[in-house]
């Protein structure tokens, strides 16, 4: 395609997303050989993708600049933004990391936090943003309200209501997608505060204004306004209102809404159970912290059985993820940990990106290359599972994998892991904790081979993951705290 082409499709693609026609324009996109894209036009087809939410798409036109070429901090920038908005949070977060702090840098390190709950670190990364931009800017009241919201993850609710009256009226009149933002977690913070009248009329307020406005944020208000009527008694958590909610979140892919609605159900209603199925069903650390003051350690169990609660049916058959005895899953290697991490999300499905950031974490993401290395995974584990009584099923937002009828799936708190090395440093720990072991204890354990054992020893002890006491026959080894 010559030169001026690829500038009057752009200009068209521009053209037909300001006038709405997304799907015209995605076509548009569609049709191009990412790969032969000249240098001077992949980096507006990239944004081009972004604003169709087709990350994807945007990792295609950048890739030649990433892997082939000398990346710009441009390119890097727009290649780390891209890889968040494709569910690769971490690779995200690494290539952003070797940036300049400039703001916008900040803001999408402070989005890989949020998405990954990790409130505390995005929290700071917000503040220095807010020093770096001035008051007059969209990105000022963007990063306002995004600080406003950490702090109320973190139950700072004085100074979250502050920096949203400061902000509120701004974004009233220049930015209404962000004011009903600010609507929204002011009737979360009264919600939360147990100020259940006031939390009610400001969440019915936002509510009619932002189904009026067909606005995204709908969803959210509605899931504040739902818990509150329930809090208050005046709805059912079974309620139809409730029913058709939940149901609307999942067709929309919200997962985490539907995993803190779990939460805060379980929490406003004591329930222990559920507390613990939410608990075991979130992998991300950040999340977790949430439970901290609801349940102590002592409650927590050390593993989670995991059963179709569809069913009756007298469980025939127990597998173990940690210790998969018995079987041919190779220990510790990429498709056991891929076996692992799809087990340890109840809410969200497993996309391929979000598949290769847990199992590849240290490489850089390639669209072409890489998906084929996770589809490779997926067709051997499928093969693997087929004679148990596991559903691994593929839908639209990703992979997932749940036990079926007679089937119980053993969980450990801990199930993502980035590398063989990390996998078997928390096996080893969670089998001996803070007791010695030699190789003869790792023999009885029937999950290698003497030589296989020796290799993995020398492996976690030349990463500083085990400590080696003694000497000869009387060696013995101790994990180092995971």
């Amino acid at each position: 395609m010559e030169r001026e082409n690829y500038l009057k499709l752009i200009q068209d693609a521009d053209r037909l997303i300001n006038d709405h026609r997304m799907n015209e324009a995605l076509s548009q996109l569609e049709s191009l050989p990412a790969k032969r894209v000249p240098s001077a036009h992949r980096s507006a087809l990239a944004a081009l993708a972004v604003r169709l939410a087709r990350p994807d798409l945007a990792l295609g036109f950048l890739w030649k600049n990433i892997f082939e070429e000398r990346p710009s901090e441009e390119d890097l920038f727009a290649y780390g933004s891209s890889l968040r908005k494709a569910g690769l949070v971490r690779q995200s977060l690494r290539l952003l990391k070797t940036l300049p702090q400039n703001p916008s840098v900040l803001l999408q390190e402070a989005f890989c936090h949020i998405g990954l709950w990790n409130q505390n670190e995005a929290k700071e990364l917000l503040m220095a943003h807010q020093k770096e931009v001035s008051p007059s800017l969209k990105a000022f009241a963007v990063g306002q309200v995004n600080l406003a919201s950490t702090l109320i993850a973190l139950e700072d609710f004085d100074q979250a209501l502050a920096l949203i009256e400061a902000v509120q009226d701004l974004c009233e009149k220049n930015h209404y997608q962000l004011f009903l933002n600010c609507l929204e977690m002011t009737g979360q913070i009264h919600f939360h505060r147990g100020e259940h009248e006031k939390a009610d009329r400001i969440l019915k307020d936002a509510l009619n204004r932002s189904m009026e406005q067909k606005s995204p944020t709908t969803l959210f208000v509605k899931k504040w306004f739902l818990l509150n009527q329930i809090r208050r008694g005046e709805m059912d958590k079974k309620s139809p209102q409730v029913l058709a909610f939940l149901k609307e979140a999942r067709s929309l892919g919200h997962w985490e809404t539907l995993r803190d609605w779990d939460f805060q159900i379980a929490r406003g209603t004591d329930n222990k159970a559920l507390l613990i199925h939410n608990y075991y069903g979130s992998p991300e650390g950040g999340f977790r912290k949430k439970f901290k003051a609801l349940l102590p350690p002592t409650e927590v169990p050390a593993e989670y059985h995991w059963t179709d609660p569809r069913s009756s049916e007298k469980i025939s058959h127990f597998i173990d993820l940690y210790r998969p005895m018995g079987t041919a899953l190779p220990v510790g290697k990429a498709l056991h940990r891929l076996m692992m991490a799809l087990c340890c999300d109840f809410y969200r499905p497993w996309s391929i990106e979000r598949i290769f950031d847990v199992l590849f974490e240290e490489e850089i993401f390639d669209p072409f290359s890489s998906p084929k290395r996770v589809y490779r995974q997926i067709e051997e584990l499928r093969s693997f599972l087929q004679p148990l009584p596991i559903e691994f099923k593929a839908t639209q937002q990703g992979y997932r994998l749940r036990p079926d009828p007679g089937g119980c799936l053993i969980l450990k708190p801990r199930l993502s892991f980035k590398d063989t090395e990390s996998y078997f440093q928390a096996l080893l720990f969670d089998t001996f904790k803070e007791r010695s072991f030699n190789r003869f204890d790792l023999e009885k354990l029937d999950l290698l081979s003497g030589s296989q054992w020796q290799r993995q020893l020398k492996r976690l002890t030349d990463a500083e993951k085990l400590l080696k006491e003694g000497q000869g026959r009387a060696q013995r080894y101790r994990v180092v705290s995971v």
